[in-house]
């Protein structure tokens, strides 16, 4: 979605653009998300409550960058309008943080259509991107950063190399840049035993978030952040399935155990996304997580709920 963005805005102010996208039809994790995002009513509020969202979380915050979100996504409606006026928007929800000052300007919107959130917003970004002529090369992923060193020694990033579907190396100039919308690395086991604690941690993302994009920024010092900021819910693996399924039963019946047979949460509050904060408690006395694996309990009712 980031990606498929950003070559649209570039294309829509003139630029040549070539997309290279890793694998065979494209959508990275957003068409496996619920295809949400949100259109604020006014945007300095809309930094306001984001501003607490961070401070909430001990997390670090660029500023400059939280405002220009904000700013454009108070604009959302139109970029829709300019690029793909067939997407229909629906509301999807509002703000998760309801007690922190101005929520109310916060509105979450999906994609009308016949499958998933994610796969309809990416299913009209793909539309608009092929509109507007942009060259998509499937199976083609980017492997390495091409620089050269200006007169005070810094690395320009001057285009990429990348190998096609028949294993054929590609060089590629950019004249104005390179955008690296690369997905994350849950599906690396060496980034998940470098960043994140807990153990084992299962992927319900997209294969093809290897790392990749995240190693050619390191390759030009590119600093890396927000590495243990998970979005994780709690899942289970299913054999014959590549990604775990996650739990999440749609009524309040239930409860989790730790290996101990004892409850370790308000299950009920928890957030979806954040479950892994849950459970990722290191015992230091009896060296294990004692909440990995956890069980559920629930009765009929709330398995018959779905």
């Amino acid at each position: 979605g980031a990606g498929v963005c950003a070559a649209i805005e570039a294309a829509r102010l003139g630029r040549s653009v070539i997309v290279l996208e890793k694998t065979a039809s494209g959508g990275g994790n957003t068409a496996v998300s619920a295809g949400n995002f949100i259109i604020p009513e006014d945007a300095d509020k809309a930094y306001a409550y984001l501003s607490e969202t961070f401070a909430l979380g001990l997390s670090e915050m660029d500023p400059e960058a939280v405002r220009r979100f904000c700013e454009e996504a108070v604009k959302t409606r139109e970029f829709f309008r300019a690029v793909a006026p067939e997407a229909e928007l629906v509301v999807s929800g509002h703000a998760n943080f309801t007690k922190l000052p101005h929520a109310e300007t916060i509105t979450k919107y999906s994609v009308k259509g016949p499958a998933t959130g994610g796969v309809n917003l990416f299913a009209v970004l793909k539309g608009a991107l092929e509109r507007l002529g942009v060259e998509v090369l499937y199976e083609t992923p980017a492997q390495e950063l091409l620089i050269v060193h200006d007169a005070q020694g810094a690395a320009v990033v001057t285009g990429v190399e990348a190998r096609d579907r028949t294993g054929r190396r590609l060089l590629i100039g950019a004249r104005c840049g390179v955008v690296l919308a690369s997905g994350g690395y849950e599906c690396d086991p060496e980034s998940l035993d470098a960043f994140c604690q807990g153990a084992p941690l299962l992927s319900l993302g997209t294969p093809a978030n290897t790392g990749d994009g995240l190693r050619m920024a390191q390759s030009v010092n590119a600093a890396l952040w927000h590495m243990r900021a998970y979005s994780c819910p709690l899942g289970m693996r299913v054999e014959g399935l590549g990604s775990a399924i996650p739990f999440h039963p749609s009524m309040a019946g239930f409860i989790w155990v730790d290996r101990n047979a004892r409850r370790f949460a308000n299950e009920a509050d928890v957030d979806l996304h954040a479950c892994l904060y849950s459970v990722n408690h290191f015992d230091p006395v009896a060296h294990c997580y004692p909440a990995i694996p956890c069980w559920a309990i629930f009765d009929e009712r709330a398995r018959l709920s779905g």
